[in-house]
């Protein structure tokens, strides 16, 4: 792939019948073969899933209190009453006493076994028998009269927590109607209406109780199921931010392609379990995707787009990570013995970057916090990736005009001596054809010889001399201004007010700015004096150079000189202002002006 190859290429139309809802709880992963959910227990006692058919919610999670410390209080209650009333278990045993006997085998039956608090026709069913057992022992027993007419209060309580108010309406309003009638036969209407009133008042109040006491264990259990489901989410959300901070403190800071893609490669294999991680870049020169980065096999090779195995082709088309639970071919994945794989499409400024294919050898291997993984870095990557591309390209570029200055440096600087030896060597070489003595020239021409090497040896420190972390741009300044001085005969003289440092990349700029005016003057402005000055302090910066020399009208200048214009791209890059005053016989002045905004560290 060429060096100056761009990520260009055009966006790929999504199909029309993409999904845009994933089938789990992340939006942005596409999951094939989804395992189904283990089937939820109904029994809503203790800590058992509880059924919210009226609610139309799943089943949910509730602690919901046991039945049986009613039954037996109730039972005992009836018990002692039964044998101190009248008509009591001693004067009637052949009937009292089969009761309150089977009465205590089904209360110890419903203890080891109790009826789930459940909506449905077989729990109904066990309800409405366990009504109508205690409803058979209360006439049995006297009716209303009966000591274990209190054994229907658990009874109501069973049904309300078991399926609502109405339902335990209905047993207990057939209930107080079967046994009223036989009690109000048996004492007259005027004297049992009393106990009878009684006794529905009790048990609709135990009803009503008991209902609403289910709707608020439904509405409750609901509540938990939500914060449940929540804190899930949360909890793999924090996961998954956690594992994108790690991504995010070791994005590849560098615009070097070999090492952006180094970094990726091993920060996705930092972050998932993969036997195969694979990179591809498309080339637009010919329209293929070369495999730049394979790790967990050996391979490199170039495809075109109907060549890439089917997952990378559907990534193509998706901006959602595409996961593949069971690879059913052998080869239908990038490496070889793949068989789940995550595989998304690197993208940057709407184009195609390139694609990504993570690969396992075990089925269904990746789990929806691995494919949330990938879709969160994808988008990192991919700019990443294609601002190290574009670099390089601009790389080759500036080093294409890096070396026309440095060509105009040595032209400007050496050019016209060497072109000077060339003459003077032809010179000689004529006198010593005529005979004449040629010694002194030679001595002479020995001299500027040894002042070209000093000039090449200048001009190659002046290229090398520049601002960095450990030599600001004062320091820099005074090592010029002082080799300026020795070679020429301008009076420079340097100013310095500086309390701090700029960023570098600022002081870098300026200069190069400085640099560019100081040689500028010392070559072409024929100056006595040149005067630089810096300052730099809480309100901003200044740069200033200005000398006495013959000036120039603006405008004027050779074609191939663009001194002033990368002074002014340079001063634009950092913000700064520049300000050129120059006049012919006036001298020249050049301000650079940085405000407090633009400061860097100190």
């Amino acid at each position: 792939m060429s060096d100056d190859q761009v990520s260009e290429a055009p966006p790929v139309p999504r199909r029309a019948s993409e999904r845009e809802t994933s089938g789990v709880g992340w939006p942005l992963v596409e999951r094939r073969r989804r395992q189904p959910a283990p089937a939820v227990s109904l029994d809503r006692r203790r800590t058992s899933p509880i059924s919210v058919g009226t609610t139309g919610a799943a089943a949910q999670l509730v602690e919901a209190p046991p039945i049986a410390p009613f039954r037996w209080g109730a039972l005992g209650v009836a018990a002692m009453l039964d044998c101190f009333a009248k008509d009591n278990l001693f004067e009637h045993p052949l009937t009292h006493v089969p009761v309150l006997l089977a009465l205590i085998a089904y209360t110890t039956y419903t203890t080891l076994r109790p009826i789930p608090y459940r909506d449905d026709r077989p729990t109904r069913t066990q309800v409405g028998f366990d009504v109508v057992l205690h409803l058979g022992a209360v006439m049995l027993t006297g009716n209303w009269a009966s000591p274990y007419s209190i054994t229907l209060v658990p009874s109501t309580l069973l049904a309300g927590f078991s399926s609502g108010p109405l339902y335990a309406f209905e047993l207990i309003g057939v209930s107080v109607g079967i046994v009223s009638v036989r009690y109000l036969t048996d004492l007259g209407i005027r004297a049992g209406a009393k106990a009878t009133a009684a006794w529905t008042g009790v048990l609709a109040l135990v009803a009503l109780t008991s209902g609403l006491a289910r709707r608020v264990s439904v509405e409750s259990a609901r509540q938990q199921m939500l914060a449940q489901e929540r804190v899930s989410r949360l909890t793999e959300a924090n996961a998954l931010l956690f594992n994108l901070q790690r991504v995010a403190q070791s994005l590849p800071a560098s615009l070097d392609l070999d090492e952006v893609l180094d970094s990726t490669v091993a920060r996705i294999r930092t972050l998932i379990d993969a036997d195969a991680v694979t990179v591809l870049l498309y080339s637009e020169s010919d329209r293929s995707w070369d495999a730049v980065r394979t790790r967990g096999y050996r391979g490199s090779f170039s495809l075109k787009t109907e060549e890439l195995p089917p997952p990378l082709r559907e990534a193509l088309l998706s901006s959602r990570t595409i996961t593949i639970d069971d690879l059913t071919r052998p080869g239908s994945g990038m490496s070889d013995g793949a068989r789940s794989g995550l595989y998304a499409s690197l993208r940057a400024r709407g184009s195609l970057v390139g694609l990504l294919a993570v690969e396992a050898q075990r089925t269904s291997h990746f789990t929806t916090q691995h494919s949330e993984t990938v879709n969160g870095v994808i988008d990192s990557f991919g700019v990443a990736i294609d601002n190290a591309r574009l670099f390089r390209r601009l790389r080759s570029v500036g080093a294409d005009e890096e070396r026309s200055r440095i060509a105009r440096e040595l032209h400007d600087r050496i050019g016209s001596s060497l072109a000077l030896l060339g003459y003077e060597v032809d010179r000689l070489t004529g006198m010593a054809k005529r005979g004449d003595n040629v010694h002194e020239s030679l001595v002479d021409l020995r001299g500027q010889v040894t002042s070209v090497v000093s000039e090449v040896r200048e001009t190659l420190y002046d290229l090398r001399t520049d601002v960095s972390e450990g030599q600001g741009l004062a320091e820099t300044l005074a090592m010029f201004c002082e080799r300026v001085r020795q070679r020429t005969a301008v009076d420079v003289r340097l100013t310095v007010k500086a309390d701090r440092r700029l960023a570098i990349l600022q002081e870098r700029e300026l200069w190069q700015i400085a640099r560019e005016a100081i040689t500028n003057t010392e070559r072409h402005a024929q100056a006595n004096t040149l005067d630089v000055e810096w300052r730099c302090g809480a309100r901003g910066a200044e740069l200033s150079i200005n000398d006495d020399g013959r000036g120039f009208t603006k405008g004027t200048g050779r074609p191939d000189s663009y001194g002033l214009l990368g002074m002014r791209e340079r001063a634009a890059s950092v913000n700064a202002v520049l300000a050129i005053e120059s006049e012919p016989g006036k001298g020249t002045k050049i301000r650079v002006t940085l405000g407090s905004e633009t400061g860097g560290n100190g």
